[in-house]
């Protein structure tokens, strides 16, 4: 209702209870990490969403916005045989709190394939000439027209006709057949805007309405939808009046309706408090109904789960259901979710579906979004608390692979398209309102719980508790949830969201790190950090992890927020590594770039001398060029001047070493052992060697070893073994020498084959 209930609907809305108990381990459902591939037969096989419809003129949307519907009262009776349907949809509602009066009610429905054959607005038929329907959209005069303040006014349009499928399938309600012999099925999906395309409402996510079914269908089948069942009723011949109400408002794309001969079983789940025994109830088609009793087993300890972690599950006084439908994917209908019937494996490879619906009764049921732009708030959240589930079943170490693998980039090589908030028509449903929505949640949790190295999910969840506090049984904004995580979280948390939620991108870091020795004792590691992505900065705590020689490790939590930025942290030992987020909490790219390039553990921009090796840095005439690159000093001993010494600081080697041996192997068996012989210059070492390998056809074909792979580094006698076996044709090999000196390539092999 536009984010506030109506006081009509609030004895029909339970308060929700805000549980801050410790979470005690989980029942211990099998436990099955979906891969990549899991996730990316899903996408490949779900196939694009529909087209969302053409966007109606401003004015149309303004009319509609007078309106606020209280409820719907919608029967439907299903013409199996000719696939057709007829309807009476029974709409009551009143004038919105910001109108005055409304002269006209304005709703959704296709004009195509559904044709309008009366209407009645409180018991008193409207002369068609009152009514338009095109384009699909309905325009009912209003005479006299609702003022506001005054009693609900009920509506009855009388419809019928062959709903229009769309989208690949998508959308509006269809009849189709499942099993051998032909079973008939029939069902319904409406997200985004695809209700109008089989009942007449208002086709808006953020005016939730009451909502009554009453489905007259082949006695045969068994009808699912919304809510709770009531009594049955007796139909035209061989049918059956089958009606469930809700006794909580929703958004007309979570209204469904499923119709089959479906076999059905029951769990339960039991309330937080232990005073409510709630049904969850599941329906399968026959034939998976063995793989459906084992994938959706999970659900009640999934419930009690989420529950724990967020607030009670919202719709308490109804139920949690699954139905099967054909479909590749699933759709969080309010209280039964729609779940594919090709995703049933009897494996739990879809787990992570199961989930991603259930949560959804929390992140899209009991909070809607006020518009599709902040879709995110469905979506992302779902893929979040897919995460939350792994890390309960097994600890932070399944959570943070989880979400390793939430991140696109590192398995397609592109980046999410797009902004997470107005995602636009095209990519509504794309990965970037999915997965990335779901890491803007993760880094949420790591920015909340500063200084932490690994937050504990608690840090998150008084945000999420507050969100659906704030706008339960109603729709919310992406302002909104800014505004909540900010005062939950004591402090501004705008520029947070405007770079992760309104922006495109992520960081491309490159970082570099030294050990530089300090007098008389100990290290400074200095590292240096840049944002080289087009745009600005983004602004983010970040960790860096020192591992040292003896697999111990130091965390420091740095804010980098510049485009260029250094940082220092004094050691007893130099480390072996420096790692920025190891662990995985900011979405990002990194490269790693040399900021010693003689490596004697200055930083460039420190070092006297950045391409001579010097750890004393000496600098005896105090210009600031160190004495390893002053003109006119031998500072090495050698007898040969820096100028004319191409290794300064090395007194063993002031000229390169002798030219590259090319070796051609023809050989059949693996262990073959070669030798070389590379003298050193007088007074020098002998220098070691670098040796690359290729194949003879490639070189005979190039005339270039320039293809060549790195075989070993750094050999430092004069013979190696392979113990490859030859390849066809025969190999060839590149002995390629190196000193103190910078290492001359004499053919052509490139230097970057090995060092």
């Amino acid at each position: 209702m536009r984010g506030v209930r109506s006081p009509s609907l609030k004895a029909h809305v339970p308060s929700l209870i805000v549980l801050l108990l410790a979470l005690p381990a989980a029942a211990a459902p099998p436990i099955r990490l979906p891969t990549e591939a899991d996730r990316q037969l899903l996408i490949d096989l779900e196939g694009c969403r529909p087209a969302i419809p053409p966007a109606r003129p401003p004015e149309i949307l303004a009319t509609q916005a007078d309106i606020d519907v209280q409820s719907y009262d919608l029967s439907l009776f299903l013409d199996v045989a000719n696939e057709r349907i007829e309807g009476v949809n029974a709409i009551s509602f009143v004038t919105s709190s910001s109108s005055p009066a409304a002269d006209e009610l304005v709703l959704d429905l296709d004009s195509n394939f559904l044709s309008v054959t009366r209407v009645v607005r409180d018991g008193v038929d409207v002369p068609l000439a009152s009514v338009t329907h095109a384009s699909d959209v309905l325009r009912i005069l209003l005479a006299p027209a609702v003022v506001n303040g005054a009693p609900a006014s009920t509506v009855e349009v009388h419809y019928e006709g062959q709903p229009e499928e769309i989208g690949n399938g998508f959308g509006t309600l269809r009849f189709e057949t499942h099993a051998i012999p032909p079973e008939p099925l029939i069902f319904t999906l409406s997200e985004p805007y695809f209700g109008r395309g089989w009942w007449p409402c208002k086709d808006e996510p953020g005016d939730k309405a009451l909502v009554s079914v009453h489905v007259e269908a082949p006695d045969t089948l068994t009808v699912v939808s919304n809510g709770l069942e009531e009594p049955s009723a007796v139909g035209r011949p061989g049918h059956r009046i089958t009606t469930w109400t809700s006794r909580y408002p929703m958004s007309t794309y979570l209204v469904a309706v499923s119709v089959t001969n479906f076999a059905t079983w029951q769990d339960s789940y039991v309330s937080q408090d232990g005073l409510t025994t709630m049904p969850v109830p599941y329906w399968s088609y026959p034939e998976l109904e063995a793989q459906a009793r084992e994938d959706w087993s999970i659900t009640p300890a999934a419930i009690d789960f989420y529950a724990r972690r967020f607030v009670e599950y919202p719709f308490l006084e109804e139920k949690y259901g699954q139905v099967s439908i054909p479909m590749w994917g699933a759709m969080e209908h309010q209280t039964a979710t729609s779940y594919g019937a090709q995703l049933l494996s009897g494996d739990h490879r879809f787990d992570y579906v199961v989930v991603h619906e259930l949560a959804h009764q929390w992140w899209g049921d009991l909070v809607g979004p006020t518009t599709f732009d902040s879709i995110w708030l469905n979506e992302g959240f779902a893929t979040y608390s897919e995460a939350l589930w792994f890390e309960g079943q097994g600890g932070m170490s399944a959570y943070l692979g989880y979400m390793r693998n939430l991140d696109r980039l590192p398995w397609t090589g592109t980046d999410f398209e797009g902004t997470v908030h107005a995602p636009g028509d095209a990519r509504l449903f794309s990965d970037t309102v999915y997965r990335k929505g779901g890491w803007v949640l993760h880094m949420l949790r790591w920015v909340l719980g500063q200084p932490a190295i690994a937050p504990d999910p608690e840090v998150l969840m008084p945000v999420l508790r507050s969100h659906a506090a704030e706008h339960a049984y109603a729709s919310a904004q992406t302002s909104d949830f800014v505004a909540t995580a900010s005062v939950v979280g004591g402090q501004d948390l705008s520029w947070f969201f405007d770079q992760w939620v309104h922006r495109e991108g992520r960081p491309l870091y490159e970082v570099g790190w030294t050990a530089e020795p300090q007098q008389p004792t100990g290290f400074v590691v200095r590292v240096r950090t840049r944002q080289v992505q087009a745009g600005p900065t983004f602004r983010m705590p970040v960790n860096l992890r020192m591992t040292f020689a003896d697999s111990s490790t130091r965390d420091e939590i740095v804010w980098q927020d510049q485009s260029e930025q250094d940082f220092a942290f004094p050691t007893v030992e130099a480390p072996v590594s420096v790692a920025w987020d190891p662990d995985g909490w900011v979405l990002k790219a990194v490269t790693t770039i040399d900021i010693d390039q003689d490596d004697d553990g200055f930083a460039d921009w420190l070092d006297s001398c950045p391409l001579v090796p010097d750890p004393t840095q000496a600098d005896g005439n105090g210009n600031g060029v160190g004495d390893a690159c002053e003109p006119g000093i031998d500072f090495d001993g050698d007898l040969v001047l820096n100028e004319s010494d191409c290794a300064p600081a090395d007194p063993q080697a002031f000229t390169p070493p002798p030219d590259d041996a090319l070796i051609f192997v023809a050989r059949r068996a693996p262990g073959f052992a070669f030798t070389w012989t590379l003298p050193p210059a007088a007074g020098q070492r002998q220098p070691v060697a670098d040796i690359t390998h290729g194949l003879l056809a490639d070189l005979l074909t190039s005339r270039s070893t320039a293809g060549g792979t790195c075989a070993a580094a750094g050999v430092a006698t004069p013979e190696w073994l392979d113990p490859a076996p030859t390849s066809a044709g025969g190999d060839w090999y590149v002995v390629h020498a190196w000193n103190g000196c910078a290492a001359v390539d004499v053919g052509d092999t490139p230097l970057s084959a090995c060092r």
